[in-house]
């Protein structure tokens, strides 16, 4: 509290002054462009720096399209720059995949334990390029690389061939 007083009327005057600490906080991701959120509101894209920001913990949110959020608590302090640093991860894809025909084992990639039987639908795949490989009784092994788009489903078709008969073992 502090007293002032009026020269005019010389009775004291009682002013509460209540002192606002800011801090910053620098905003980066990889890849970069994402939408910067401070505790639900939108203040730019990555990177940035965002100035006047009340201390205390805050809640800094990236926002991407294709990617998974990515969220943390930060701890402003006054006068000083807290760094919010976050890696996106890419949405991850499906792949539906069929042979004619039907009940192939399938492996994703170089994976040596089989994920089922087609037809099938392979959730949480990274998107990006991958191999997937089926094999059955009597028939050749067949591979294709697909592309896996976040978000979505690609489709994986197989039309397998069978061994002719004078040439199983």
């Amino acid at each position: 509290t502090v007293q002032v007083y009026s020269t005019d009327v010389g009775e004291p005057v009682n002013l509460v002054l209540t002192l606002l600490n800011y801090g910053r906080i620098y905003a980066t991701t990889s890849p970069g462009g994402a939408s910067i959120y401070i505790d639900s509101i939108l203040k730019g894209t990555s990177p940035i720096t965002i100035n006047n920001v009340a201390i205390g913990t805050r809640t800094v949110k990236a926002v991407k399209s294709g990617y998974l959020d990515a969220t943390q608590s930060i701890v402003v302090v006054a006068d000083e720059t807290s760094t919010f640093s976050a890696t996106l991860t890419e949405v991850p894809g499906s792949i539906y995949v069929t042979s004619n025909p039907a009940g192939a084992n399938v492996y994703l990639d170089s994976e040596t334990s089989s994920r089922g039987l087609t037809p099938l639908t392979i959730n949480n795949v990274a998107a990006g390029l991958h191999s997937v490989r089926l094999t059955k009784e009597d028939y050749y092994e067949a591979s294709q690389s697909v592309n896996v788009i976040g978000g979505q489903t690609t489709d994986a078709n197989f039309i397998l061939v069978a061994v002719p008969k004078s040439n199983k073992f």
